[in-house]
């Protein structure tokens, strides 16, 4: 059991490893804004607490509540263009990428932002990162709307795969047939055309799946009964594969040819 706890904890190690050497597209560009906005000289007031709200100057407080909105705002509307909509998903998702990641520490970090803001990782570090994103959030949507896009819509975007990762397409009858060909190409060394075979009735419909080679008798495959043409289709294919990879099929009958008359 130690083991495994070990194993998962560095899996998840490498994930965020990985994901924050690729931060550059993000962090970049931050860090090029903060150093054309601000001089190297400039700092916020070490006695400026960025965990307490309420109890921020006017000008911070109000940055960083439209800089909050913003963010919030622009998170969930890239999830719907994802077409995620799912309430319970719209959830964990900011809840594992905001509140529960490291997605806002990790871009600060980066930056170079923390050395603007004085962060003090010893004081409710992850606040005061979040703080300091929010108000710079807002800065970037009175100047510069292409930061600000990636503060946000990049944001979703370079964290979001490692909790919604891509599914894979169903493959088209056309791909699956590629790979029974294949598969009998390296059983007979000749590449097959694979072909379909279909009837209907009212209560069945009878699929067959026919390799055809020049000079040789159309060999069957497989044939399956079902009530429903597509499901039967895909479910022939997909055990027509599965049959070749575990046994090989025998070659057809060459075709014979019919001797000319004298």
């Amino acid at each position: 059991m130690l083991l495994i706890l070990c194993y998962i904890k560095s899996i998840i190690g490498i994930v965020v490893f990985f994901m924050a050497r690729h931060l550059s597209h993000i962090a970049a560009p931050l860090r090029r804004y903060l150093n054309h906005r601000f001089t190297t000289r400039w700092r916020l007031d070490k006695g400026v607490d960025l965990t307490h709200i309420s109890a921020l100057p006017a000008p911070l407080f109000v940055a960083y509540m439209r800089g909050d909105a913003i963010l919030k705002t622009a998170f969930f509307e890239r999830l719907n263009n994802k077409h995620i909509h799912n309430l319970e998903s719209l959830k964990n998702s900011w809840l594992q990428v905001i509140d529960g990641g490291h997605a806002i520490e990790e871009i600060i970090e980066r930056s170079g932002a923390t050395q603007f803001f004085c962060l003090d990782n010893q004081q409710n570090y992850r606040q005061q990162c979040y703080s300091a994103y929010c108000i710079i959030l807002w800065d970037a949507a009175l100047n510069s709307r292409g930061l600000l896009d990636k503060l946000t819509q990049g944001l979703v975007d370079h964290y979001l795969p490692t909790f919604y990762p891509n599914k894979a397409k169903p493959k088209t009858p056309e791909q699956f047939k590629k790979d029974i060909a294949k598969l009998l190409a390296g059983q007979w060394n000749l590449r097959a055309v694979i072909k379909e075979s279909f009837t209907t009735s009212d209560t069945e419909v009878k699929f067959s799946l026919l390799a055809k080679l020049q000079r040789y008798k159309t060999l069957p495959l497989l044939t399956l009964k079902g009530e429903k043409l597509k499901a039967t289709r895909l479910k022939a294919y997909k055990q027509c594969i599965e049959q070749l990879e575990k046994k090989s099929m025998p070659m057809p009958i060459p075709m014979v040819k019919r001797k000319q008359e004298s």
